[in-house]
């Protein structure tokens, strides 16, 4: 894992003895070791993600695509309509499709 020291650290290594992890030292260090330096607060906080991955972001942005793909079909129904029925009908479709995505977009 991942990890800067924000004071010294010792351990006690099986294959080298002791080792002190100097303050401001960052580099990947095993899962022991972690949560040893964690236990003794000698770790620097990782900040929080700029923008955390939540379902409810990915819910969102799934709504925001469905929109803009009903947008294109509906203006790709209004291109392809003959009739005038047809255009009247396709461009009330295209209408709610934009109003949809506008609301969407708040």
């Amino acid at each position: 894992m991942f990890v800067r020291f924000r004071k010294p650290f010792p351990v006690k290594d099986t294959r080298h003895g002791k080792i002190t992890y100097p303050r401001g030292w960052a580099g990947e260090i095993d899962e022991a070791t972690f949560a040893a330096a964690k236990a003794a607060n000698a770790l620097v906080p990782l900040p929080d993600p700029v923008f955390p991955a939540t379902a409810e972001a990915a819910e969102g942005v799934k709504l925001l695509e469905d929109a803009e793909q009903s947008v294109v079909a509906a203006q790709a129904k209004l291109d392809a309509a003959t009739s005038d029925a047809e255009k009247k009908a396709a461009q009330k479709s295209l209408d709610e499709a934009k109003a949809a995505l506008a609301k969407l977009k708040g």
